[in-house]
């Protein structure tokens, strides 16, 4: 045992100690996550076959959402009150190899890319293509059929936009909320039905 055994000994903590070990605060934990790509289902999280939006952007596959609001009569994501006539079906346009782009610059989509659509004629176009052409010309009409719209017109498909965790989560979470609530919904008015009635038939006993 040598005379400097307890030199290094302190009698406090420093603050790593305090966070770790003892009563400090600890870092928020940080969960993997990503954003729901431009081409999936906002019901089904899979890539659509016939695309269709709402108002606020949210994509479906059509197969998911007409069973959906026949049922629910709600936006699957904000919970909000939908009709059939409130969704736009969307024309995407593919190059040769398969890939979905602009039919104006000819720009690919990808996770990035700030992607709008045309309510009125449903033709979905890169931002950079409608603000050169249309908002900055002062064209409001579409630029493959000619077909008039307004500023009110323009869905955001896509934000380039970086989001952060909360914001990124915050559809997923109200998605989960609505189908919850709907599944209460359904548990109690299958709980406030009445049972049917069954009616037994007398058999006779210690017939030979």
């Amino acid at each position: 045992m040598g005379k400097k055994q307890h030199s290094k000994d302190q009698l406090y903590l420093t603050p790593t100690e305090w966070q770790a070990d003892w009563g400090g605060k600890k870092h928020a934990l940080h969960l993997p996550w990503k954003t729901l790509p431009y081409n999936c289902c906002a019901i089904s999280f899979r890539p659509f076959e016939v695309p269709m939006c709402a108002k606020d952007g949210s994509c479906f596959d059509l197969c998911n959402i007409v069973p959906y609001i026949k049922k629910f009569k709600r936006h699957p994501v904000t919970g909000d009150p939908l009709a059939a006539g409130d969704l736009t079906k969307l024309k995407f346009q593919k190059n040769a190899e398969g890939n979905h782009h602009c039919p104006v610059l000819f720009k690919i989509f990808n996770n990035h890319t700030h992607i709008v659509a045309i309510r009125t004629s449903g033709h979905v176009y890169c931002h950079e293509a409608v603000k050169e052409l249309n908002l900055k010309a002062k064209c409001m009409r579409d630029l493959i059929d000619d077909t008039p719209f307004t500023r009110d017109d323009i869905i955001t498909l896509q934000v380039r936009a970086r989001l952060t965790q909360s914001q990124a989560l915050a559809p997923t979470l109200k998605l989960a909320l609505t189908l919850t609530l709907a599944l209460t919904l359904n548990l109690a008015l299958a709980l406030t039905r009445p049972l049917p009635r069954c009616r037994t038939r007398a058999t006779g006993r210690g017939e030979s």
